[in-house]
């Protein structure tokens, strides 16, 4: 079975160029980006705040407390000096 062709043709201003259709094409591409920007965004504001258990703060707290910490940090090892040798270039 064969399709018909029509001879339809359009007017000038309704065909694209190729610099027009890269034209759509960006366009359509930075609106997608738009998009999921701005929905990855509201998806973000939507959740709950995280809920603080003082409790469990205090027994961290209580953890931290009890690690004993050196009052003065250890001295570091003496540099050990190497003999420099003087030579004479002739």
């Amino acid at each position: 079975m064969s399709i018909p062709k029509s001879k339809v043709s359009f007017p000038r201003e309704f065909k694209k160029s190729g610099i027009e259709q890269i034209d759509w094409k960006l366009v359509s591409f930075g609106s997608v980006v738009f998009i999921i920007i701005f929905g990855g965004i509201s998806i973000f504001a939507s959740l709950p705040e995280p809920e603080v258990d003082l409790e469990r703060i205090a027994e961290m707290q209580k953890r931290v407390a009890q690690i004993a910490m050196p009052d003065v940090p250890p001295t570091p090892p003496p540099e050990i000096e190497t003999p420099v040798e003087e030579v004479e270039i002739v």
